[in-house]
């Protein structure tokens, strides 16, 4: 089972990105804060691909990835969402993400994207 634990503060995002994955067969998980999230990971380490705001309230997205370098869950896609064009594209592909996704973005662009990366490491 493909299982995507998506990270952002605000819920209706999170919700939205549920639904739509959830049709595309992904099993989500859903948190609105890094401290949310790392309790998830912690409880489910089979976690496909992480799907996270990098600007949140409190902890960011890259304070997260960090947390999974130190964690060894090297088994986890990591994309970065953002709203902001003046986010460090390279410093963030620096930290050994998958990929960067603007907002807004395309529900079906974004489920290929994914779908790709996890088949790949299936392969």
């Amino acid at each position: 089972m493909k299982k995507v634990l998506i990270v952002d503060d605000e819920q209706s995002i999170v919700e939205l990105l549920s639904e739509s994955l959830s049709m595309s067969g992904y099993e989500c998980l859903g948190a609105n804060s890094v401290d949310e999230a790392k309790e998830i990971l912690n409880q489910f380490k089979d976690v496909n691909v992480l799907l996270s705001d990098v600007v949140m309230p409190g902890e960011t997205g890259k304070e997260l990835v960090n947390w999974l370098k130190e964690t060894n869950y090297a088994q986890v896609n990591i994309f970065f969402m953002t709203g902001y064009s003046s986010v460090d594209r390279a410093e963030l592909f620096g930290m050994g993400i998958t990929d960067i996704i603007s907002k807004p973005f395309d529900l079906n662009q974004l489920t290929s994207q994914l779908d790709l990366v996890v088949q790949q490491k299936s392969a």
